[in-house]
């Protein structure tokens, strides 16, 4: 199998079934008036703990709940087939149950029992994670900003819809259990509109820029769209053998995609790309041809990239090399692939620190890091906080333990209401450790009383392996 060097962090998508869409210019009439909440808002702030909240997810009925904590207790049976049928039962009620079940973990002192519900919180906090959020809505004759609203409210993620282009426009959709990213760019694409993702919510920003991206797929949570492609050839002009003539210098191809996640599925971790096929339209193979050495090379690589977090996020870009196999060739007839890729499922507290205000030059140890805390001072509404932070163990590689380090900082007041995190600066000196400063602020809208609390998390991940493919992309 052939494989891709890997430039940057990486994601993917979702297919499904909608039932098209017309789009239809109104009479002379003015539009309709806008349902409340259709105007542009303010991009929200991420609520607490928002990568384990389940804001589109009904709660468990009470009766429910009663079931799930009479199979928890079940888990401990002395009757094997007891403890299976409990598990199956629990894993049926899905991510509903995930709450109970989180809080459960924390209470359950048997062994077995514990060490079951483990496994079924984790297969279901998987599942939740890399499959695809679906929604079923169906409007007729509505405006963009209407059912881009009504998409976002169904999949309970925050939108921000900055401009429509014609905001007389209407438009008609029937979505069937769609996949979220299937049915955006449906809407996307017949409205012009491009999407993109920049705070720490993966926040849905709509934008008119009346263009279309033709080479988009979309797979589990993710979106990944073909951007550019740029070839490069290289001659050797000197030293050249008198016995061989040099022989044609192959092609090499750049392709860079960009990834986007469902806002419930941050990424901090991307492994390696492996291409399994690449064809051109000529059927010629576009793989380059393996080393013996690459092989190796690979395995020490992904071996690496799974213990290095890039920093959470939900838009990044990858790019894969090919070779061009016939110069007569006019398109990438065939692109297959797959990737690891590592997810952000919860947070657990590593260090914490009381009183923040008033704590100064007193270190703390956590698993992975050490800090310590040098100032923090609070003027006019906004915290500054200047730590300090090392490798808890010195053969740490600082790339492996450092990076993204300032996104797992929360800062609370004494209810436990959070600060936003709004800058963030790194200074890493590899004597000294790495000096880390953390802006926060309220969030807009919401107010919070003085800064307690300081905890650095440690972020829990889920990585999975997915599949892409891309046909018929155009050659430079």
């Amino acid at each position: 199998m052939r494989w891709a060097i890997l430039c940057a962090t990486l994601a993917v998508v979702a297919v499904g079934k909608d039932r098209g869409f017309s789009q239809e210019q109104p009479a002379a009439q003015p539009p309709a008036a806008q349902p409340p909440g259709a105007e542009p808002a303010r991009n929200p702030p991420a609520p607490p703990g928002f990568w384990v909240t389940f804001p589109n997810i009904p709660p468990l009925s009470k009766a429910d709940q009663a079931r799930v904590t009479e199979f928890v207790g079940q888990l401990g049976a002395a009757d094997f087939r007891v403890r299976e049928k409990a598990g199956r039962e629990l894993a049926m009620f899905g991510e509903r149950a995930l709450p109970t079940l989180r809080a459960a973990l924390k209470t359950l002192d048997d062994p077995e029992a514990n060490r079951r519900l483990q496994i079924i919180v984790r297969k279901i906090d998987t599942d939740r994670l890399t499959g695809p959020r679906r929604v079923t809505l169906k409007m007729t004759n509505k405006s963009v900003k209407e059912i881009l609203h009504q998409l976002a409210k169904k999949a309970g993620y925050p939108v921000q819809i900055q401009n429509v282009g014609d905001e007389k426009l209407r438009f008609s959709f029937e979505f069937d259990n769609t996949p979220f990213w299937e049915a955006v760019d449906r809407v996307c694409n017949a409205a012009g509109l491009v999407v993109s993702q920049n705070d720490e919510a993966g926040t849905l920003v709509f934008s008119f820029n009346d263009v279309f991206s033709p080479h988009v797929i979309c797979v589990g949570p993710f979106r990944f769209t073909a951007q550019n492609i740029n070839s490069s050839r290289q001659l050797q002009l000197g030293a050249l053998n008198r016995a061989q003539p040099p022989a044609r210098p192959p092609e090499t191809l750049n392709l860079s995609v960009m990834v986007q996640s469902e806002p419930k599925a941050p990424i901090v971790r991307i492994g390696q790309v492996f291409l399994t096929k690449a064809t051109d339209d000529q059927g010629k193979s576009m793989l380059a041809e393996e080393g013996p050495n690459d092989a190796q090379m690979r395995d020490i690589q992904e071996q690496l990239s799974s213990q290095i977090n890039n920093g959470r996020s939900f838009s990044q870009f990858f790019n894969v090399m090919l070779v061009r196999g016939e110069r007569s060739a006019t398109s990438i007839k065939e692109l297959r692939g797959k990737v690891h890729v590592g997810l952000h499922a919860e947070n657990r507290p590593e260090i914490t620190i009381d009183n923040v205000l008033t704590v100064k030059k007193k270190p703390f140890t956590g698993q992975t890091v050490r800090l310590e805390l040098v100032t923090a001072d609070q003027q006019m509404g906004v915290v500054t906080v200047d730590v300090l932070a090392r490798p808890a163990q010195s053969d740490d590689q600082n790339l492996q333990v450092m990076n993204g380090l300032q996104q797992r900082f929360e800062l609370t007041d004494e209810n436990g209401a959070r600060f936003e995190l709004t800058d963030s600066n790194v200074n890493v000196n590899e004597q000294n450790g790495t000096v880390i400063r953390l802006v926060f602020t309220a969030p807009e809208g919401k107010k919070v009383g003085k800064p307690v609390r300081l905890q650095l998390m440690e972020w829990v991940t889920v990585t999975k392996e997915f599949e892409f493919s891309f046909k018929d992309i155009p050659l430079p």
